[in-house]
């Protein structure tokens, strides 16, 4: 992304405000810390969300998600953790994005469980889901530490 280093700019100036406030702060529970900072920020949040500018930056659109996502989703469906997959136009292979990562898992859960779930024996529902989550897990970690490394 070509944004990332402004993106983590802004991650690293939140994270150093959160830490200092959050020394002056004593709240009961997580949940009320993530409302009480939601309610304080959610003007400059909407205002972010509704500039066109800011966020096309950051939108996963069609093209971008017929690029990638169907490819992804072919593995996942297969179970395969869909860490990298064979890019047609650059003819390499490359690490897939978060975004189609979880879109693809996204379609899937939606989609075709079914289908999914017919890669392994049959059993608990809640085991076969469970290698779902932990398949996207490792995706999104493996392709992250991939694209750190090329």
């Amino acid at each position: 992304m070509s944004s990332s280093g402004a993106v983590d700019t802004a991650l690293t100036a939140g994270l150093q405000r959160v830490a200092a406030d959050a020394a002056q702060l004593k709240y009961a529970e997580e949940a009320e810390v993530v409302q009480k900072t939601i309610q304080t920020n959610l003007t400059d949040l909407l205002a972010k969300i509704r500039n066109r500018k800011f966020i096309s930056r950051y939108s996963f659109r069609a093209s971008m998600y017929h690029d990638s996502v169907p490819t992804v989703l072919k593995r996942l469906k297969a179970g395969v953790a869909p860490i990298e997959f064979y890019d047609e136009k650059s003819d390499v292979m490359r690490p897939a994005s978060v975004r189609a990562i979880l879109n693809a898992g996204w379609e899937l859960y939606k989609t075709d469980l079914t289908s999914f779930y017919a890669n392994f024996k049959a059993g608990e529902e809640l085991e076969r889901l469970d290698n779902l989550n932990q398949l996207l897990f490792k995706a999104v970690e493996a392709s992250e530490v991939k694209r750190q490394w090329k």
